[in-house]
């Protein structure tokens, strides 16, 4: 395969990848037909720096998802107990108002006798 120039992008990809231990070098070499390991070796020596940025901000990424999902979780159990709140407050008055008339009918009954 004639060999393609590749971009800087693609490059911080592939450090990225070997500095994860997601890729090999070896690995690199042939899956983006790279000749020679010295050139991957030299992309990891100017890249590296940019790649462990890119790494770190992916992270942080994944951090700030995790929290968000997790103040979304929190914000739906907090409705969910306001809703299971509502639900045993009414549940709380019909009660009362069974006994109410429990008490009444009770009193009906006593009076016919």
């Amino acid at each position: 395969m004639k060999n393609k120039r590749l971009s800087k992008e693609s490059k911080i990809a592939i450090v990225c990848a070997i500095a994860s231990g997601n890729l090999l070098i070896q690995e690199a070499m042939e899956k983006y037909h790279v000749a020679k390991k010295s050139t991957i070796i030299s992309w990891i020596k100017t890249l590296l720096t940019e790649a462990r940025e890119r790494m770190e901000n992916a992270r942080i990424d994944q951090a700030v998802t995790k929290r968000s999902d997790l103040e979304n979780i929190g914000i739906r159990m907090f409705e969910r107990i306001e809703k299971l709140e509502k639900e045993r407050l009414n549940y709380e008055i019909e009660k009362s108002s069974l006994k109410e008339r429990i008490s009444n009918l009770e009193a009906k009954l006593g009076d016919e006798n």
